[in-house]
């Protein structure tokens, strides 16, 4: 969603699919080509390209027509957007959605989604699946994708607390620490 045509692309797709009548189906993704496309195709800003991929799960999880998504993103704020349209979508709308994250990236996003998801099944929601997905082949053949997300994932760092406290926060709970009152003991200085 980082270039600037994926909007009107992705529409047309959607629109082909319903003359056609098939399904649609598609993995939104940010974008990791900014160094090597030509920047005239390309969002001017990040917000810009954040708005686009936000807009574009808002039109295919709004549209009359079910369709098969996977949301491939580490950013919080796009998967809680998600979320908060997929409780406004009827389930019955929904045919197929997944999300989808770099294995040891935004875990404690995945740990949050998988624990919303228990939830929502439980109250009648469609079940959503979350999906770790980890690029293997020899150094050589995944180094450039792993530097492509680490560079679109810089902000990453700055989650590294949220993510200690997700994770103490998960080993307490699994562990039945947590008490009646959904308390979570504090984390110790030194484990």
């Amino acid at each position: 969603m980082y270039l600037k045509s994926s909007p009107t692309t992705l529409k047309a797709h959607l629109d082909l699919s319903v003359k056609e009548n098939f399904i649609f189906a598609a993995k939104v993704v940010r974008g990791a080509y900014l160094h090597s496309d030509p920047r005239h195709l390309i969002h001017d800003t990040k917000p810009d390209t954040d708005k686009a991929y936000d807009d574009a799960v808002t039109f295919l999880l709004s549209h009359d027509t079910p369709v098969g998504l996977v949301i491939a993103t580490h950013n919080r704020e796009s998967v809680d957007h998600v979320r908060n349209v997929l409780t406004a979508t009827p389930a019955a709308a929904i045919h197929d959605i997944a999300f989808a994250q770099l294995m040891g990236m935004a875990d404690e996003i995945s740990l949050d989604l998988v624990a919303k998801n228990k939830v929502a099944v439980k109250e009648g929601g469609k079940k959503i699946d979350v999906i770790k997905y980890l690029p293997w082949g020899s150094v050589e053949e995944c180094i450039k994708y792993l530097l492509r997300r680490a560079d679109e994932n810089k902000d990453a760092l700055s989650r590294t607390a949220e993510s200690r406290d997700a994770i103490w926060k998960e080993i307490c709970r699994r562990g039945g620490m947590v008490g009646k009152s959904g308390k979570v003991p504090e984390l110790p200085e030194k484990i």
